[in-house]
């Protein structure tokens, strides 16, 4: 069996604001309005509402089962199978999910939507392209 080396060339930054602790996260809805899109994260403290503003050409919900060649390489760099626990919104430089995007685009999404997000929780996984930052607040 050869190596697998979709995105072993991928960083994950963590995505936290200053003032936020360290949350678990256990699911994720998706709100879509006029605005733009946002992210319901449950986690144990309380909810977390991640907003993308304006249009977000794209974005994948899946089981996290299916996505765990996206995330080990990251477990395994930073060696803790843990690592997810601590924090649910990365940001992913050096994309895979952008390079294919601009592929499958046939260019026409090159440099337009130049961001990549990922809410990683317990049960979900959600990648979302963007050219905004999203911003984060606590809800009740």
């Amino acid at each position: 069996m050869t190596e697998n080396r979709l995105h072993s060339n991928e960083s994950w930054i963590k995505w936290q604001p200053e003032d936020m602790p360290g949350l678990y996260a256990y699911f994720t809805l998706p709100e879509h309005d006029e605005d733009g899109i946002s992210f319901i994260v449950q986690c144990a403290e309380g909810a977390v509402k991640i907003s993308f503003d304006g249009n977000i050409p794209f974005y994948v919900f899946s089981d996290e089962g299916l996505r765990m060649s996206s995330y080990a390489p990251v477990q395994q760099r930073h060696n803790d199978k843990n690592y997810f626990n601590k924090w649910f919104l990365y940001k992913i430089e050096n994309s895979d999910l952008l390079k294919w995007i601009e592929l499958e685009s046939c260019g026409f999404a090159a440099g337009r939507y130049e961001k990549h997000f990922c809410i990683v929780t317990e049960d979900d996984v959600v990648d979302i392209l963007s050219s905004v930052d999203p911003k984060l607040e606590f809800i009740d």
